[in-house]
């Protein structure tokens, strides 16, 4: 489901014609005012995410902002039977006091793959990336890079609540508002992964988080990564900005699917 159009962002378009010629997926177009309704309207399903969300040290009315974003995605799944979502969450702001972070937070530690900024090719990749390690991954932007060192920071807001050993809330960071996720994980293997919307191309390599951090300048959620194959595919064209990190190394895997996919093709 795409809630609300990527508005021009042509990196984060999906072609519904190839992408279901490729591999049976389906995009739902869903207006963005059904959304800010839902939120409206109020509401949403308690379970020990939103408990746990709400024994963090932050303010219980952004909380609960938040959560309305969350319970509004919720009704939506269920009305269009999605497996998956997107919301064009800068436009989002502009009619509700509050960010889609955490509510995308959440889904994505429930098994539902749901991306930011309406980038639909992103959310392919997270339906592919959970089809292929049955968990949850991290959407985030490559904001800083040495190439003599094989070393990229991956920033955003939206981290999955299940992937950190310790976490605090705090605001998103491009508007200060809203509540966002700011993480803290050991220095462990993990996985770089990306692939276009008909599935002819993909990326995925393995890394070592060296550190996360908790810079001003970033977005909230941040991680020092060693790439394994270097990088030289970020500096030559890589498929748009937005790439996806999990835990461990499943970059055999991610092979070995593709494999079959152009068997299959």
């Amino acid at each position: 489901g795409c809630v609300g159009k990527p508005g021009g962002l042509l990196a984060s378009d999906a072609d519904p014609d190839r992408l279901k010629a490729a591999c049976g997926m389906e995009i739902v177009d869903i207006d963005l005012q059904e959304l800010v309704a839902e939120y409206h309207k109020g509401g949403y399903t308690e379970n020990r995410y939103t408990q746990e969300l709400k024994n963090k040290k932050f303010s219980a009315e952004e909380i609960e902002k938040a959560l309305n974003v969350y319970g509004g995605c919720q009704r939506l799944i269920e009305k269009y039977k999605l497996d998956a979502i997107t919301v064009r969450c800068f436009e989002l702001i502009n009619y509700v006091p509050t960010t889609g972070c955490l509510a995308l937070a959440i889904l994505n530690t429930e098994g539902i793959p749901a991306a930011c900024e309406g980038d639909a090719k992103t959310l392919v990749s997270m339906c592919v990336l959970n089809a292929v390690t049955g968990g949850s991954s991290f959407m985030a932007n490559p904001s800083c890079m040495d190439p003599d060192t094989a070393e990229i920071i991956f920033a955003h807001c939206t981290l999955p609540i299940d992937m950190p050993d310790d976490y605090f809330l705090t605001t998103h960071f491009e508007t200060n508002m809203g509540v966002a996720v700011a993480c803290d994980i050991a220095p462990q293997r993990m996985t770089l992964f990306k692939c276009n919307d008909d599935l002819t191309r993909w990326y995925a390599d393995g890394a070592d988080l060296m550190e996360t951090l908790h810079r001003p300048d970033l977005c909230r959620s941040q991680m020092r990564l060693h790439l394994d194959k270097g990088t030289a595919y970020f500096e030559n064209g890589p498929i748009s900005n937005h790439h996806l990190i999990c835990k461990g190394d499943w970059s055999k895997e991610i092979a070995e699917f593709f494999r079959m996919v152009q068997i299959k093709n």
